[in-house]
């Protein structure tokens, strides 16, 4: 089962796939994420989307360490696909 995550940032879509949400959510990279963005995973033809926060945002593709990886977990589990 192929997961495909995908986020819009201020207009610009970006894409990435992983075995898990957690491994498809990870291998996005947006590069500079200010703001709100939406993110959705999609699995089987079933899609979830998500309003992240500003704070979650950044500490998910703009830090590294333990805050990314806390963001990454807690964000993989808005989505029980």
């Amino acid at each position: 089962m192929i997961y495909t995550a995908k986020v819009i940032i201020f207009g610009k879509t970006f894409t990435a796939k992983g075995d898990t949400a957690t491994e498809a959510i990870a291998n996005l990279q947006p590069g500079n994420a200010k703001g709100r963005v939406i993110l959705c995973v999609e699995k089987d033809g079933k899609t979830r989307e998500r309003v992240l926060p500003a704070p979650v945002a950044t500490r998910l593709f703009n830090s590294r360490g333990m805050s990314r990886e806390v963001a990454l977990k807690n964000a993989a589990s808005l989505f029980d696909l």
